[in-house]
């Protein structure tokens, strides 16, 4: 499992930092134990190697029907690698949910702040329910309904976000970043908000271009201003700036 086969014969210093890591961790797994603490276990491997061994170790836990405590900064590792995330935020848990609602359903705003790439949008809610934005329009889950007026921000990452050119958009392309498979775009709203849009490469835009945008995620999470996370449903085919 560890890809050490070859090296049976030396001594721990002549084994580099990873390879010595590979043996920790074939060690704690050796006696089968319900439960396993790892603590940054792959932090020396290198891109390749971390991810293979991550799927390796994962694979091993089921296996064996054992519980592990992965504690890591990555949070792309821990996405791929847990069944359920908890964000400790100052000391204690700010939320824990599995992966997907833990990136995309955040519980509290310092805990969508912490994970991934987001942006927050201002959307006012009107009497019926309806949320209206720079980006469309959205209505609130029928629990969620009787918050009453206000302001409410809605959570949006970079891939729920689409952009169209549009000679009357009244959005404005003002960064474009290249990220080999993806192309991340800054677009100025109206509201002054700058948002992130993440576009295949194939997109070329040029800063300045006028766009339309919208919001391609079905249902996205929305935060009031007492900090309550509720769930917004996008209207489709809704005009957007």
């Amino acid at each position: 499992m560890t890809n050490l086969a070859d090296l049976g014969r030396r001594f721990p210093h002549e084994l580099s930092g990873g390879q010595q890591q590979r043996v920790a961790l074939a060690r704690a797994l050796a006696p089968a134990p319900h439960v396993l603490l790892l603590d940054e276990p792959f932090s020396s491997l290198d891109t390749d190697l971390r991810a293979q061994m991550r799927d390796d170790v994962r694979d091993v836990l089921r296996a064996v029907g054992a519980s592990a405590l992965l504690v890591t900064h990555d949070q792309a590792e821990a996405m791929t690698f847990a069944d359920r995330v908890a964000i400790m935020l100052n000391g204690s848990i700010e939320h824990m949910d599995v992966p997907d609602a833990t990136y995309h359903h955040p519980k509290t705003r310092a805990a969508a702040q912490f994970i991934g790439d987001g942006t927050f949008v201002p959307a006012s809610l009107s009497a019926d329910g309806l949320l209206h934005s720079d980006v469309g329009q959205f209505v609130l889950d029928a629990p969620q309904r009787q918050t009453g007026s206000g302001s409410i921000d809605l959570l949006l990452r970079p891939r729920d976000v689409q952009i169209d050119v549009d000679p009357n958009g009244l959005a404005r392309i003002v960064a474009r970043d290249f990220q080999g498979t993806s192309i991340r775009y800054r677009v100025a709203l109206p509201c002054g908000i700058q948002l992130e849009s993440s576009q295949p490469p194939f997109v070329r835009l040029e800063i300045g271009t006028a766009v339309r945008v919208r919001c391609v995620r079905s249902r996205v999470a929305a935060y009031t201003e007492s900090d309550r996370l509720a769930l917004a449903t996008t209207i489709a085919d809704e005009p957007s700036y």
